[in-house]
């Protein structure tokens, strides 16, 4: 629906694409932070976490980022599709990436198969993982509480727990870093078939002015 009306203003020359794309990206974005900090306030403190300013802070950066990277990876593939075939192709796309991300979970990243590994490279939701669990588990987390009724409690130090999940040699900068570029490459996809699409979409309004104009005075 919004593409059909970007067609018509664009084709009055409204406004160029870049424009168009620029002020959608500010705007998504500005809304990601708000609902993002709404989010992060109330989930961080009702799972216990440590009240730190520095673990909160990458957090809520990687949440940030992990936020407006998906809505990226959605916008390029509904800048291609129509409003049925991106419902149907998004969930399908955003399945693998889900399976990849969460692979090495309960079993940690020995013995990972080289093709696996490679796609597990691919997920962003991967990195964003890896992000959201170094933030909380790792660089000096102390000592999780273990109840008096227990006699052994193994996931007390939060090393075992990274090394359950397969993440005890992440970086949370790096993890950062790469959600950051894979929100760039969708922003790049999107806005380049966007722009294709326009493109065909005025090339096909002026061969239609052409031919209403030949009909009126040569027919």
């Amino acid at each position: 629906m919004e593409v059909q009306l970007i067609k018509r203003e664009h084709f009055n020359r409204w406004y160029n694409v870049s424009s168009y794309f620029m002020a959608l990206t500010v705007t998504r974005f500005i809304q990601q932070i708000v609902y993002t900090l709404i989010y992060v306030s109330i989930v961080y403190y009702m799972t216990g976490q440590p009240l730190e300013w520095d673990r909160a802070a990458k957090f809520t950066v990687i949440m940030i980022l992990i936020g407006v990277t998906s809505y990226a990876y959605g916008l390029a593939i509904s800048s291609r599709l129509d409003i049925t075939n991106g419902c149907f192709v998004g969930p399908a796309l955003s399945v693998p990436l889900m399976l990849l991300a969460s692979y090495s979970f309960g079993v940690g990243s020995e013995g990972i198969p080289l093709w696996i590994y490679i796609g597990m490279q691919l997920s962003y939701l991967r990195f964003g993982i890896e992000g959201l669990v170094t933030s909380i588990y790792s660089e000096g987390r102390a000592q999780m509480s273990c109840p008096p009724e227990e006699i052994y409690c193994q996931y007390k130090a939060p090393i075992y727990i990274l090394k359950e999940l397969g993440m005890e040699d992440s970086n949370y900068y790096k993890a950062a870093i790469l959600v950051f570029v894979y929100f760039i490459i969708f922003k790049c996809i999107s806005f380049f078939v966007l722009r294709q699409r326009l493109r065909r979409a005025k090339a096909s309004g002026i061969v239609f002015m052409v031919g209403r104009y030949i009909k009126r005075y040569f027919s």
